[in-house]
């Protein structure tokens, strides 16, 4: 069996988006695993793209 070389810091679904951009900018890999929070269930897997996407979302008005 060979030896993982590179476990990725996790973040977990209450994570806030400045948060996790921090986490990412901090990390090797090109995005991080998102746990429950409860049990460590993977729920998801965050990127800096998804971050980006998510806080254009929040900026912009409703009209535009």
């Amino acid at each position: 069996m060979s030896t993982v070389a590179y476990v990725p810091r996790s973040l977990t679904a209450a994570t806030g988006l400045s948060d996790a951009l921090g986490a990412l900018v901090g990390t090797e890999g090109a995005g991080l695993p998102v746990l429950d929070g409860r049990d460590d269930g993977l729920v998801g897997w965050i990127t800096h793209q998804s971050v980006l996407a998510a806080m254009h979302r929040a900026t912009r008005r409703p009209d535009g």
